[in-house]
């Protein structure tokens, strides 16, 4: 997985593309971190690149939601598609997640 970020004043945005595994653990520790350190109210994350989630890329997702409301940042996940929206859909993830198409 790669991530870009973009910060906007208020917002932070963090494009996403390839496949979320695993393999990712350290990328996402450093996004968690970012999530627990911004001073942002809202953070987005733009699924719109990702071809693929893992079961351990699903509990990342969770972990930086989680980071978020533990911060009082607003996080939203914008845009998944294909099997990444599919499968988010049959894990009930996409209510919890605040996910918007």
């Amino acid at each position: 997985m790669e991530f870009k970020l973009k910060e906007t004043g208020e917002s932070m945005l963090m494009e996403m593309s390839g496949k979320l595994t695993y393999a990712d653990q350290n990328k996402a520790k450093e996004i968690e971190s970012l999530v627990d350190n911004c001073k942002a109210k809202s953070v987005q994350f733009d699924l719109s690149g990702l071809s693929s989630v893992d079961s351990s890329g699903f509990g990342m997702l969770i972990r930086w939601k989680d980071a978020g409301l533990k911060h009082g940042v607003e996080t939203k996940f914008l845009n998944p598609t294909g099997i990444v929206a599919k499968s988010l859909k049959a894990a009930h993830l996409d209510d919890y997640l605040s996910v918007d198409q």
